[in-house]
């Protein structure tokens, strides 16, 4: 038996550390770069998105549904074959998307070579670190933490030193933000082989590759919306306001995920005792409500913080160059909350065969958010972009909810979601109208901090006594 808690450290490590490495980085990179520079590598990585897109969909969801109980032969089939698919997929997908780019993206946005040359690049680093996607899966199903942190760390010390190499040493600014993209993604494939080469073999036949090829369509529509409704905001809203708010608004987004990097510790810690709690013939999900119950209260807490510091945050971190981001990544990170609900009933969904209405909920999501984006940018810019994703999170997540009710009601256990929404949408409105001094706030801050672990006191203890089976965990080494 090992703790489940101190495989979390490990997973914790790996947010808290590249989100550190970050920080570092930001204030040093934003005396040079700013706002035109982020929003055209917001559109690079929106672009080459659509490649891991594709290369996720090739997949399927058969790794998370089969790995854990198939034996060791299986196993090195499902990866093998795995491996096969993501990197044909994402090669023929960046070939096909390559020269469209080149031919569409200048009579859209007004970009120079520079940003066009980055889009290739970017595209590029997807077929590079194609798998990843494969081998981050296998190292979370397996609980090889040390190895997933290691990985990601490296990627982003990787990226962040080739940044400042292009900025200050061989100085390319309008290059350096793509570059250290690019040079993140083959660190994560020299890790890849590492991780997982003595896992793989050459296949004895097709059936992996059949049972991935007939997940990949409903997939494929959910990833490939995701990616396109990212895309479609980013060029829509530099459209109708300019690459400049393009920046600002992924300035915001980098706030929300760190802080999704820090809820998904938890998450990859827990999933295997996730899909494995939904496997019972009558699951009570105890394992999934106790952890679900720390993250959903970690991501309100930092939720109440930005909407109390938030301003001062950002202000100091880029030399008060996105200062503007402020309310867009107070909405951002207060939605993402609702992007916390309904774990065990997408666990529940997965692990009884039914993971294609996940697909197809998150693909219903993301038509409903770039219905509200069209309506909102025009009127409202990147505040109107932030507000789609919370609806497209809000549809999506209901209906996983209303899905998994099919299979099996489960109990409610979304309070910290309520509770977080409301309580910073009342303490931001509280800042803006009242302007209370900063010991004030922080004095607020404390105390409303301090409530929410005397509240979840209990989950905290039961998560720090839960224990994975050895059988799923062999080997945690670096």
């Amino acid at each position: 038996m090992s703790s489940l808690a101190g495989r979390s450290v490990w997973y914790f490590f790996a947010p808290i550390g590249s989100s550190l490495i970050s920080l570092a980085t930001l204030p040093i990179a934003t005396q040079v770069v700013g706002a035109p520079e982020y929003g055209a590598l917001a559109v690079a990585v929106a672009i080459a998105a659509l490649v891991t897109a594709i290369a996720t969909a090739s997949i399927g969801y058969v790794i998370p549904q089969f790995y854990l109980t198939e034996n060791d032969t299986n196993r090195s089939e499902i990866a093998s074959s795995a491996v096969i698919n993501v990197t044909i997929a994402s090669l023929t997908a960046a070939l096909i998307l390559w020269p469209i780019t080149a031919a569409l993206v200048p009579h859209f946005l007004l970009v120079n070579n520079s940003t066009l040359l980055g889009i290739n690049l970017c595209l590029l680093g997807a077929v590079a670190g194609s798998p990843w996607i494969v081998c981050s899966e296998l190292l979370v199903l397996e609980g090889r933490a040390r190895t997933f942190t290691v990985a990601t760390i490296g990627q982003a010390l990787t990226n962040n030193s080739v940044l400042l190499l292009f900025l200050y040493l061989y100085p390319h600014p309008n290059l350096a933000l793509f570059a250290g993209n690019v040079a993140g993604q083959c660190l994560l494939t020299l890790v890849s082989i590492g991780a997982i080469s003595g896992k793989l073999s050459k296949p004895k036949n097709t059936y992996w590759f059949s049972r991935m090829l007939s997940q990949s369509i409903p997939i494929g529509r959910a990833s490939l919306a995701e990616a396109g409704r990212n895309l479609l905001e980013r060029s829509y809203l530099g459209a109708w306001a300019s690459v400049p708010t393009v920046g600002i608004y992924s300035h915001a987004q980098l706030y929300r995920n760190w802080t999704m990097q820090v809820l998904n510790a938890v998450s990859r810690a827990t999933w295997p005792i996730n899909l494995s709690e939904a496997q019972e013939k009558k699951p009570n999900f105890t394992q999934t409500y106790a952890s679900w119950a720390i993250v959903q209260a970690g991501v309100t807490s930092v939720s109440l913080i930005f909407s109390l510091f938030g301003r001062e945050i950002i202000d100091v971190l880029t030399s008060g160059q996105f200062i503007e981001a402020e309310p867009i990544s107070v909405i951002l990170i207060s939605g993402l909350l609702i992007q916390t609900v309904g774990k065990p009933h997408m666990a529940l969904l997965i692990a009884k065969g039914e993971g294609y209405l996940v697909s197809n909920a998150s693909t219903i999501g993301v038509v409903t958010g770039v219905i509200t984006m069209v309506i909102l940018i025009p009127m409202f810019g990147a505040i109107g972009a932030a507000s789609s994703i919370v609806i497209n999170a809000t549809v999506t997540r209901a209906l996983i909810v209303y899905y998994s009710g099919k299979i099996m009601k489960l109990r409610f256990a979304e309070g910290w979601v309520i509770f977080g929404l409301t309580a910073s949408a009342a303490l931001y409105s509280w800042r803006e109208v009242a302007d209370p001094q900063m010991d004030t706030r922080a004095t607020v801050a404390i105390g409303i901090i301090l409530l929410i672990i005397l509240k979840i006191r209990k989950s905290i203890i039961a998560f720090f006594k839960l224990r994975h089976h050895e059988k799923y965990h062999k080997n945690d080494k670096v």
